[in-house]
């Protein structure tokens, strides 16, 4: 039997055609045979799927995400809180060769073997912290310690705070720098005789904001504005202050509570 075809060569329908075994094909229906048998059994390939594409549809907007917020740093920790430190010890021999002839001489109602050396921290006007070195008693350096730790404890602020022979001993000299010393082997002030300084029992603290006043006298000069007590200005020592306290605490009496006079920077064991 032979292929059945459709008007026009449109194929409905074909079979393969298995003639006999013992039939011969004719060679032109052999030839058509192959090549309607390759039309058939061809089939048009597949369309390849659309690659995916980044591209956004026509009238649609694109939300890009933000990028994620970067995590924030951890800050470092506050510097610790300075902390009091105060040390004592013997005149040291370089110091000594600097004082004899100046703030202590032969004849001084105290020897030098007789005097500390205080080295101690303490605040600043700028509230910042500086060391400073007093030159006192011996026998009053540990109680002096536990009054600088008190006003160190308080924030009090001191200028500075360097022996007297740093200033050629001149007490003028070492008030108008409002420098707070301690032992300067001299008289007292419009006396003749020791002062309690040359004994190394009398300390004289910011001596600017703390002035010797007595009568129109003031001394430094530098203080005149400091004659009207106002307890606001730093460095100011008043009656209730923590300078005050911390000395009573250890024996020690103030010159502002003077009558005749006030001497609002100096302190000492005796009270005079």
């Amino acid at each position: 039997m032979m292929p059945h075809y459709a008007t026009g060569a449109t194929v409905f329908q074909s079979l393969p055609f298995i003639p006999h075994p013992k039939q011969t094909m004719h060679p032109f229906a052999a030839a058509l045979f192959l090549v309607l048998a390759g039309c058939l059994g061809a089939s048009e390939p597949e369309a390849p799927e659309p690659e995916p594409t980044s591209e956004p549809a026509d009238g649609a907007s694109v939300v890009v995400p933000p990028p994620s917020p970067a995590a924030p740093e951890t800050p470092p920790p506050p510097p610790p809180d300075p902390t009091f430190s105060g040390t004592r010890r013997a005149i040291p021999e370089t110091m000594r060769a600097k004082m004899i002839g100046v703030t202590w001489q032969e004849g001084c109602p105290l020897h030098l073997d007789d005097l500390a050396l205080l080295e101690v921290v303490h605040w600043t006007m700028d509230d910042t912290v500086a060391q400073g070195q007093l030159v006192v008693a011996a026998t009053q350096a540990d109680a002096l310690l536990d009054v600088f730790a008190a006003l160190f404890d308080a924030r009090f602020p001191i200028h500075q705070m360097r022996p007297a022979h740093e200033f050629g001993g001149s007490d003028d000299a070492s008030m108008a720098a409002n420098n707070t010393s301690a032992f300067n082997c001299r008289k007292k002030t419009g006396g003749i005789s020791w002062s309690e300084h040359s004994y190394g029992e009398a300390i004289d603290i910011n001596t600017v904001q703390n002035p010797y006043v007595r009568g129109t006298r003031v001394l430094p000069a530098e203080g005149r504005p400091y004659v009207e007590r106002d307890p606001t200005v730093p460095g100011l020592i008043v009656a209730d202050g923590p300078v005050v306290a911390a000395f009573r605490a250890v024996g020690w009496k103030w010159g502002g509570h003077w009558r005749s006079l006030k001497d609002y920077q100096h302190f000492s064991a005796s009270g005079r």
